[in-house]
């Protein structure tokens, strides 16, 4: 993966959602590939760790008073 800046990882961030639900399942897969580390399937529940720096990104997202820290 080639390095993102903060204001692209932020605007994918925040485009994640409509990029994923309006791509061809090929593209789907590269977008899964970029955002998921070790996904599993454990029944039908998916399992997976999130890519540095997608991590952290929804550390921040759901964190209230992330900047207090």
């Amino acid at each position: 993966m080639g390095s993102f800046t903060v204001s692209t990882t932020i605007s994918l961030a925040r485009r994640a959602k409509t990029l994923f639900e309006s791509s061809e399942p090929a593209e789907k897969r590269v977008i899964l590939n970029l955002l998921l580390q070790n996904p599993t399937l454990n029944g039908k529940k998916l399992e997976f760790t999130l890519k540095k720096p997608w991590d952290v990104v929804l550390e921040f997202a759901t964190t209230p008073n992330w900047l207090r820290r």
